[in-house]
C-alpha cells in the first residue's frame, strides 16, 4: 500500500476508480436497503398511535426544534416569546419592507433584459407609449 502511494501509476489510478465505483455502488444499493426497511417498519407499525409512531414523532421533533437564536451581537436568546418575536420581525424585514427599493426600468433595459418572446406583444405598446 505505502508503495502505491509512493510511486502511483495509470494502473493504480485505474483500479482505485474501479474500486471507488463498485464501493459508491454498494454503499447505493445498502441505503436503498434501508430506506425499504424504514418504510416496511412505517407501514407495519403504522400511525396507529403505536408507542413506535409516538418514538418517532418524539425523535423528529426533539431534533427539529429550535431552542435558540444567537443575535450577530453574540447574544443567546432562549425566551420562546423572544424567539417568536424576533423570527416576525427578521422575516417581516425581508418580506415585508417599511420602504421598498424603487427601480427605474428604461426602454434599453427592457429590450436587453427581458426575454423577447415574453415581451414582444408589449415592446410596441410599450416604447411607443414612453
Amino acid at each position: 500500500m505505502a508503495e502505491a502511494l509512493q510511486s502511483p501509476t495509470m494502473l493504480l489510478f485505474e483500479k482505485e476508480k474501479e474500486l471507488h465505483d463498485k464501493w459508491e455502488f454498494l454503499r447505493a444499493i445498502e441505503e436503498a436497503y434501508f430506506r425499504q426497511k424504514s418504510r416496511i417498519n412505517w407501514l407495519s407499525e403504522g400511525d396507529l398511535n403505536t408507542s413506535y409512531f409516538h418514538r418517532i414523532w418524539k425523535v423528529r421533533s426533539a431534533v427539529n426544534a429550535i431552542r435558540s437564536f444567537i443575535l450577530p451581537n453574540g447574544t443567546l436568546i432562549t425566551d420562546p416569546v423572544a424567539m417568536g418575536e424576533l423570527a416576525i420581525s427578521h422575516f417581516k424585514s425581508i418580506l415585508a419592507p417599511d420602504v421598498l427599493p424603487i427601480t427605474i426600468s428604461t426602454p434599453q433595459w427592457i429590450k436587453l433584459t427581458l426575454l423577447p418572446s415574453r415581451v414582444s406583444y408589449l415592446l410596441p405598446l410599450s416604447l411607443s407609449v414612453i
